[in-house]
Formats: structure tokens, sequence, C-alpha cells
């Protein structure tokens, strides 16, 4: 018989991602945490792990509440990773616990690196993950170009190269 300590505190727990439950869990999690992006649809997040038996997503709660939560893509050389965690839940080892348990899907799988992206203006998670022994191996800049103001001009293709619309040849 085990009894469990009442008076401590409850640490982060992390599971894999199994139910709806979880997955509307992960939704709550980036809705709060990346603003600025459209959150995942319920449908998308069970299409990539039927299609994908390589790909775990995770879920950290702290009293049951969903605040953070990361996926690991096994499929290649280096591990696809990301972690994340609402503002108002970090410094509280949640991040740390998610990293790890997507580390240990990765060694597991015989991988010895993780990938992942961070936004170039989010400097607090480039901190966590360099105090890590992260490093950065390559940038990527998203761009706009604005046509409004742009005169529509027809130019002559290349020798052998034709240009249509999906109108034109809608099975291309």
């Amino acid at each position: 018989e085990t009894h469990m300590n009442e008076s401590a505190t409850p640490g982060p727990v992390v599971v894999l991602a199994q139910s709806d439950d979880d997955l509307v869990a992960m939704i709550e999690v980036r809705a709060h945490a990346d603003t600025d992006l459209p959150p995942p649809r319920i449908d998308n997040l069970r299409r990539n792990l039927v299609g994908n038996p390589r790909l775990a997503y995770l879920v950290a709660r702290i009293d049951d509440a969903p605040v953070g939560c990361g996926f690991v893509d096994v499929s290649y050389d280096a591990a696809t990773a990301h972690v994340v965690v609402v503002p108002a839940a970090r410094r509280q080892g949640l991040g740390t616990a998610l990293l790890a348990a997507v580390s240990e899907r990765a060694r597991a799988s015989g991988l010895t690196q993780l990938q992942g992206e961070i936004r170039a203006i989010d400097d607090e998670s480039l901190e966590f993950f360099r105090r890590r022994g992260f490093e950065q191996v390559g940038r990527e800049e998203a761009v706009v170009l604005d046509l409004t103001g742009t005169d529509a001009r027809v130019v002559d293709p290349p020798a052998g190269i034709r240009i249509v619309s999906r109108a034109e040849q809608p099975g291309v």
C-alpha cells in the first residue's frame, strides 16, 4: 500500500496526448501561448497522428490545468520537436519537463539531435534553449511583397515554358 504525501506540492505532469481531451488541451495552450498564430484544429491534429506513427504530441498540466504542450517527430535523421508553455506558467519547470519528454522519445528512437524553430523576436525562448546547449544552425525570414502598387506586366517566359492558369488546365 502506498500513501501520497498530501502536503507535497504537485509538480508538472507531462502525458502523451491520446484522447480528444488531450488534443483540446493542446489547442488551449497554443491559443494562450501563440496569440499571433491561429490555434491548430483538432481534425488536423488527429489526422497528423493517424498519418504519422512516429509523431507524438505531449501535454503538460499543473493541477489538471493544461499549461504546456509539445510534439516530437522521429521520422528523420534529427527529431523535429516543439515545446511551448503559456506565459503565465513559465519558470516552473514545465518547459524543462516537456523538453526532457521529447528528448527521451527521440533517444528511444536512436536519434541524438533535436531540431525546432524559434521566432527571432522570442528572446525568452531563445535564451531557454541556449542555456540548455542548443545552437542556431539556420535562419529563415518571413517576407511580404505588397503588390497593390505594382503594375501587372506581361512577361514572355523562356523558350519551351508555357504559363497557364488552373482554370485552363485544372488537372495539372
